[in-house]
């Protein structure tokens, strides 16, 4: 063991065994202790602790509730790296993909005499040796469990692998099972193509919820000794988790990420970056229709652009305002300019405004629909790729019986735990 202080640092060579969780270091103690049997030697099951607690009168459900706590949170303060370092792996997936990846993670936790947890340190490839009788029995639970957990099938790869060459062939071709609204269409098509796209919409959302049910029916049906523990079925514990979860986000990110999270939240640049969308439109249109070769010599566009900007008046509440009685008030600006604006130009802004609100309305609803069920977070969207998918689940393994008087949703833990990233 070394301590050190600014100076200088100390070899304790009296205590070469005080590391207790470390396996590899304490089977050379001289006092360590061999049994294949569960309750006996240094090596315990998690079994025995928990008899050897109910027989002392502790509260078995507090203690396994205040380890489940422990975990949950150490993961959510670890979340916004993970979560980032799986999309730079994976980059261009949307959210609602399919996790390709999963971890047991090792937690080393400490316990004072008034039985409240610490951790220690969290072992990202834990030892999966067999020395003793013990080790077999606990850690082969482990990882058959998990795996019947993850559902893997031989046939994954080669679905997925046709998902994304149709999904390839999809944007270069502009193939979709909704045809292009033709300009100039009835009100009745306009009605009708709305129709035909919400129809879309809800049998997607339809056939991601049913593949949810589906897994979660799987889940529940090959937990084993796992016991999940996020989500919790607690709803003020769930609310607890996810504004820590938000916290963790705004404060862990770094670099790149956190640049452009912190970009976000402001809200004049959110309005710019849904106006962008737009005025980026214009900018490729309005060149074609004129047929000139710069956009700044259209009349046209000027005016647009003045509009813009009443739009991102007072950080924003200018577009804000649109939906409100007041919708118009952005008119005010050619009422108090020498500038004649005819009633076509008007109509024309009037249209812009209308783009500007659904496409306001469009990011805010694929920003929410990201999210799933992070209300924790807030109204205010930020990048998708840094939202936890609502579907994210923590399992912990759990002992192989029953407890005579464990209260209902008790949650256990040998303090192996898996993290599932499930629709990322």
């Amino acid at each position: 063991s070394l301590i050190g202080d600014n100076f200088r640092s100390y070899l304790l060579q009296t205590q070469l065994y005080m590391h207790l969780t470390n396996y590899s270091v304490n089977k050379h103690n001289e006092r360590f202790e061999r049994d294949e049997t569960e309750n006996k030697g240094s090596k315990r099951s998690i079994k025995w602790f928990t008899e050897f607690l109910q027989a002392n009168q502790h509260d078995v459900a507090k203690f396994w509730s205040d380890i489940s706590e422990l975990v949950v949170k150490t993961l959510i303060v670890a979340e916004p790296h993970v979560l980032h370092a799986y999309r730079m792996c994976r980059p261009g997936q949307p959210p609602g993909s399919e996790s390709v990846c999963f971890e047991v993670l090792g937690f080393d936790i400490l316990l004072d005499r008034k039985l409240k947890p610490w951790l220690l340190e969290i072992n990202r490839a834990p030892s999966f040796g067999t020395d003793q009788k013990i080790d077999y029995d606990v850690k082969r639970g482990v990882l058959l469990n998990a795996l019947k957990l993850l559902n893997i099938r031989t046939s994954d790869k080669r679905r997925n692998l046709a998902k994304q060459k149709a999904e390839a062939q999809r944007r270069l071709y502009g193939q979709n099972s909704i045809k292009r609204l033709l300009p100039g269409s009835s009100d009745w098509e306009q009605q009708r193509h709305q129709l035909e796209r919400r129809k879309e919409e809800l049998k997607e959302r339809l056939a991601q919820l049913r593949k949810q049910i589906l897994k979660e029916e799987h889940e529940n049906r090959h937990m084993g000794n796992y016991r999940r523990i996020y989500p919790p079925e607690d709803k003020t514990l769930l609310e607890k988790y996810e504004n820590l979860l938000a916290v963790a986000f705004q404060t862990f990110l770094s670099g790149r990420a956190a640049s452009f999270q912190r970009e976000l939240n402001n809200p004049l640049k959110r309005m710019k970056v849904v106006l962008d969308i737009v005025k980026t439109s214009i900018r490729t249109i309005l060149p074609r229709i004129w047929k000139v070769p710069d956009v700044e010599e259209v009349s046209l566009y000027r005016i647009f652009n003045r509009v813009f900007n009443r739009l991102l008046w007072s950080h924003g509440q200018g577009l804000w305002n649109c939906f409100c009685d007041s919708g118009s008030s952005w008119e005010s600006i050619f009422s108090k300019s020498p500038e004649v604006v005819t009633p076509l130009q008007l109509q024309c802004c009037q249209r812009l405004v209308e783009l500007c609100k659904q496409c306001l309305l469009v990011v805010y609803k694929y920003a929410t629909d990201s999210r799933g069920s992070l209300s924790g977070i807030g109204t205010d969207w930020g990048n998708s790729r840094y939202l936890l998918p609502g579907s994210t689940q923590f399992f912990m393994r759990t002992p192989n019986y029953i407890l005579k008087y464990s209260s209902p949703g008790m949650t256990r833990s040998n303090v192996l735990f898996t993290s599932r990233y499930g629709h990322l």
